[in-house]
């Protein structure tokens, strides 16, 4: 014989089947042919794992002759193709292979794609194609190539691309007359051809210019793959849709300018030279009341260094200019200083508390920690909030057992703030209405912080079972605790009632307070308590304890509606003061006693007036008028009628 002949073979292999026959001649040569009806080319071992793939459901090849010189066509129809599993779409090629050249020709991306390729295996191999792209979507090529790529990004071109090799050197010259990108809410077009040319393994821009509205990039450079980088960027950017891509931005608007080289090994960190200005940029946070911006300011890059000075951004009524370095490892920071100088901060941290605020803060971090030092200094702040005493109590210890949870590079930053204010802070509540001062240390981390420092009032007045205290010098609040916040109570204020001086001591903790009458005459601290109660001391009063543990009993269970119908009444009708508190007459009767309180001719005059809801005693009216700081005149009628006029005045010895 002087042949082999093949007959049908059927080879499978995953889902794919192959049907081979021919016949091979003893001089060399040959007569074969090869099918298939469904063939994926990942079934193939040596290339499984190619992010380039395709299935075909007609794949037909058949050539004669000799190996020195075969006579070979094939052609195939791809149903599918994908790139790192993103669909391309359909596809069909066909070629030839004559002695020592290839010729092919095809359609893929379901038509959009057209490429011609000629290749030549006498001597040095050389090959080159001529790729021909229609305007259409070309999201698979990002998707595909960029690791958790946005959901939103989309690519569109059209354009050529020829590619040359020979004697082991490439070359890949492309330029499209059209591409659009869309990624972040950004939608870029370019405005003049694209090129950019490919040589072995670097990546030449030779143009690439793209814009939108109001933005736009243009970058030139080259870029050696593996190896190294050298990309000039410039351009202007619309901050408005980053905020789409953040739960925690609910708006963003202001434009940005940057030039920036980058200049690098791969494996290395960057050098990085130019600047980047902001302009009139804000961001309203989700978790954020106060507006931030509009910001100005410029960015400075210095190799590995990044600085900026007179950074200004207008916050909550008042500005924030900050400067400070960075130093950057790989594109993040590795170490930042900042400096920032708050001024006219207006802050409402709570409802009916008012603070503005200026200062000088520091942020530091680098691979040892981070820290936040500086001072704040309160240059006006008015506390209207009521305070029950339970509740301050309970939501104290709230507050130390529940921590806010911060991610741990913020718990663990140390905080060592000084917070200082010497005028214009009042407390004007149900409690008291005195100015105080305040010198106190933040101390701690963020997640476990604490207060060092004092708040002291030297005058003004306290209320107490609805009697007014003046406030004596020397009362105060000491925080002692670093890690947690502790108030000590020293409170000293003393008041005339009836023809008796009464002064009071409140000392210790929220958990543990200690609370000391003295009297001038003399009374016992059950008696200086009746005083206190009824206005008025009688001896053989009876069902006083009775009556005062009602009163209190009443006054929990019944503090939540009278905390809500006081401060509307106060919105209301425009009183500073509006008080209901329980009341046990001095005939034994238990009711409401409502006070009142109305501050006219600059706070110089307080009228105040109390009637006791369900019992006979007289209507309470009180006028004082402060002519300064150590004189007053006092008006008053008490629940018996009686009625009188009294000149105070006091002296203080240093």
């Amino acid at each position: 014989p002087d042949r082999i002949k093949i007959h049908p073979l059927n080879a499978y292999h995953g889902e794919s089947k192959l049907i081979a026959e021919g016949t091979v001649f003893y001089d060399g040569k040959f007569d074969f042919s090869l099918s298939s009806k469904d063939f994926d080319t990942c079934d193939i071992n040596m290339i499984a794992d190619y992010p380039l793939g395709a299935r075909f459901s007609s794949l037909n090849m058949a050539g004669s002759g000799t190996i020195e010189k075969p006579d070979m066509k094939f052609s195939g129809h791809m149903i599918e193709s994908y790139l790192k599993k993103k669909e391309i779409g359909t596809g069909d090629v066909e070629g030839t292979f004559r002695g020592r050249d290839l010729k092919f020709k095809g359609k893929f991306v379901g038509g959009l794609v057209s490429a011609e390729a000629n290749a030549s295996f006498s001597g040095a191999p050389s090959w080159n194609a001529v790729i021909d792209i229609k305007k259409g979507r070309y999201d698979f090529l990002l998707s595909g190539l960029i690791d958790n790529a946005p959901d939103d990004i989309s690519l569109s071109l059209q354009g050529g691309v020829t590619v040359r090799s020979t004697g082991g050197g490439h070359t890949v010259e492309s330029r499209f007359g059209h591409l659009g990108l869309s990624v972040w809410g950004y939608n870029l077009i370019n405005n003049k051809d694209v090129v950019l040319d490919i040589v072995n393994r670097k990546l030449f821009i030779k143009s690439l210019s793209l814009t939108g509205d109001n933005t736009d990039v243009n970058a030139s450079g080259s870029v050696e793959l593996n190896d190294s980088y050298n990309v000039m960027l410039n351009g202007n950017v619309d901050f408005k849709s980053f905020s789409t891509e953040s739960e925690k931005i609910r708006s963003l608007k202001g434009q940005g300018a940057y030039t920036l080289n980058i200049i690098g090994k791969w494996d290395d960190s960057p050098e990085i030279n130019g600047e980047i200005n902001v302009k009139d940029a804000t961001a309203v946070l989700t978790d954020m009341t106060y507006r931030i911006g509009p910001v100005n300011g410029k960015f400075v890059f210095d190799r590995s260094n990044v600085t900026f000075d007179k950074v200004k951004t207008r916050f909550a009524g008042g500005t924030v200019d900050m400067s400070g370095v960075g130093y950057l490892n790989k594109l993040s920071i590795e170490k930042l200083y900042v400096s920032a100088v708050l001024s006219d901060i207006k802050v409402r941290p709570f409802e009916r508390v008012n603070i503005e605020l200026g200062g000088h803060l520091f942020y530091e971090t680098s691979p040892e920690g981070a820290s936040f030092t500086g001072n704040i200094d309160i240059n006006k702040a008015k506390y209207e909030k009521d305070v029950e005493f339970d509740k301050l109590i309970l939501g104290l210890k709230e507050m130390e057992g529940k921590k806010i949870k911060y991610p741990e590079f913020i718990q663990k930053t140390a905080l060592n703030i000084h917070v200082e204010g010497k005028e214009n802070i009042l407390i004007d509540n149900n409690i008291a209405k005195t100015p105080v001062s305040i010198s106190m240390n933040l101390m701690g981390t963020v997640g476990q912080y604490g207060l060092i420092g004092r708040v002291e009032a030297v005058e003004g007045s306290i209320y107490f079972r609805n009697n007014e205290f003046t406030i004596l010098k020397g009362s105060s609040v000491e925080f002692i605790s670093p890690e947690s916040i502790v108030p000590v109570f020293h409170i000293l204020a003393e008041s005339y009632i009836s023809d008796y001086y009464i002064k009071l001591t409140l000392d210790g903790t929220t958990d543990q307070f200690n609370l000391t009458l003295f009297s001038d005459p003399p009374l016992s601290e059950t008696d200086m308590l009746t005083l206190l109660t009824f206005g008025q001391f009688k001896k053989g009063i009876k069902g006083f304890e009775s009556g005062l543990a009602a009163s209190e009993a009443a006054s929990i269970l019944t503090g939540d509606l009278k905390e809500a119908v006081e401060s509307r009444f106060k919105n209301i009708t425009g009183f500073e003061r509006f008080d209901i508190e329980p009341h046990t007459a001095a005939a034994g009767a238990f009711g409401p006693k409502i006070t009142v309180e109305k501050r006219l001719i600059e706070n110089k005059l307080s009228v105040i007036y109390s009637t006791s809801v369900g019992t006979t005693e007289e209507n309470i009216i009180k006028l004082k008028y402060n002519v300064n700081k150590s004189v007053s005149v006092i008006g008053s009628r008490d629940e018996i009628g009686s009625a009188g006029v009294d000149l105070k005045y006091k002296f203080e010895f240093k």
